[in-house]
């Protein structure tokens, strides 16, 4: 116990107030080979381990749930947008990101083991200002003289990887693991700049615009002026598109009962070769006004007035393209935990996890409890603190019968129970043979 507790202070004191999003209850299921994308320094139960395919899927929305937008009254709905406005951030992400473990493998002898697989990736982030949103519910009358920051972000790319990876046992206390992986990158669209502000004239209400935005594509190209977009998908294992990452991980055991573990995973880049181009809007946009009688042309919309509005948009701002290859980076995890046995049948830990992606560290803090029924199951739960706010209850399974194994994980079980409350969720499903 003495090895544990300072283990925990210094866990509980890197928890900070924001939010990750990887599979935490899958860290603590080390019995499953899919554990060992979380630490390449897990071993296998079995000689031969064969991943069959499997999916998984996360979902995180850090601004508002749908019941903090949508309040129920009596027998009908309402929107509620000014509580809405009050659950955001200065900037709010919505993540979507899928997986999926086409196959994998792995040896394990008595002091070393090897292990080779193929998977797909998406990863789809789209960061919002609250400005946005206010300003589309207040309008820009309630903000007067003052500048809001309107500029979304984010990114779109999808990626494929073989990986091949390897264990050993340093001595019977430690074991060390690295996974490395050749990527190759299917589509992508990434902004690198995203600067849009909007300013009112509280004296003739006249608003002012300015952009700097620039936006890296591969495999899609928007046209010169971004108005015909070309979407040219030709898939190929070993492709133009090109990059390296590596997972490192730790695992060691003082006591017998006591393990403590630490990895980084996705340490690693793609170079977007193929059809990369860059875009970049520029500029200057003053906006005064039309005049009322532009409006209606024999009470219909006036398609002259359409124009001019565009005209008078576009006005000051310009627009270039040019062929242009760069790189983007994964989403880089580390991963440190402590798992203690009171007893053999029973196992308690703590996690800290950190993600970085789109341009800052997203974190979490988990505290986990897990039994096992002989080596027919392994069970557990996992209360989970991100965002700095109220925490997520996970939970995992993994059932072994005969050489058929079984995984189900998920870090937000309410989330299948009350999907109008969460912020976040995610499942993964995983079937293994192992012989």
């Amino acid at each position: 116990m003495r090895h544990l507790l300072p283990f925990l202070t210094l866990l509980f004191g890197m928890a900070l107030p924001a939010s990750a999003q990887q599979a935490l209850s899958l860290h603590f299921a080390p019995r499953a080979m899919q554990a060992q994308e979380t630490n390449p320094a897990f071993f296998n139960e079995k000689l031969i381990t064969i991943s069959l395919p499997s999916p998984y899927v996360s979902v995180l929305h850090s601004g508002f749930t749908y019941r903090d937008l949508i309040q129920p009254v009596g027998d009908s709905l309402r929107l509620d947008i000014p509580g809405a406005l009050s659950q955001m951030e200065e900037m709010n992400d919505l993540r979507l990101f899928s997986q999926v473990d086409i196959l994998g493998i792995g040896v394990k002898l008595a002091m070393f083991q090897v292990t080779a697989g193929a998977r797909a990736r998406t990863d789809v982030l789209v960061s919002y200002p609250r400005d946005l949103v206010a300003l589309g519910w207040e309008g820009n009358a309630a903000h007067l003289d003052e500048t809001l920051s309107l500029g979304p972000t984010g990114y779109a790319r999808a990626w494929s990887e073989i990986y091949l990876g390897g264990a050993i046992r340093v001595t019977k206390k430690i074991q060390i693991g690295a996974r490395a992986k050749y990527l190759v990158g299917l589509a992508d669209a990434t902004f690198t700049r995203h600067d849009l502000t909007l300013y009112t004239n509280p004296e003739i209400y006249q608003l002012e615009a300015r952009a700097d935005y620039v936006l890296h594509t591969s495999v899609l190209n928007l046209g010169q002026d971004l108005s015909s977009p070309d979407f040219v998908f030709e898939p190929q294992v070993f492709g133009p598109n090109r990059g390296w990452a590596v997972d490192l991980g730790l695992r060691v055991q003082p006591i017998k009962q006591l393990e403590l573990a630490a990895s980084l995973t996705d340490l690693g880049f793609i170079d977007w070769n193929a059809q990369s181009q860059r875009y970049e809007a520029t500029g200057t946009l003053a906006f005064a006004g039309l005049d009322a009688a532009q409006l209606l042309d024999e009470d219909s919309l006036s398609m002259d007035f359409i124009d001019e509005l565009a005209d008078s948009l576009l006005q000051g701002m310009e627009l270039r393209s040019s062929p242009d290859m760069y790189r983007t980076y994964l989403p880089a995890k580390a991963y440190v935990s402590a798992t203690f046995r009171p007893i053999k049948l029973l196992k308690v830990g703590v996690l800290y996890h950190a993600e970085s992606y789109g341009g800052r560290t997203r974190q979490a803090l988990a505290v986990h409890g897990g039994v096992d029924v002989g080596k027919i199951l392994n069970t557990g739960l996992t209360w989970s603190l991100q965002d700095g706010r109220a925490g997520h209850l996970g939970a995992h399974a993994y059932l072994k019968l005969g050489p058929a194994a079984l995984l189900l994980a998920t870090d937000n079980v309410l989330a299948f129970i009350q999907p109008d409350r969460a912020r976040t969720t995610n499942a993964r499903l995983g079937l293994n043979l192992c012989f």
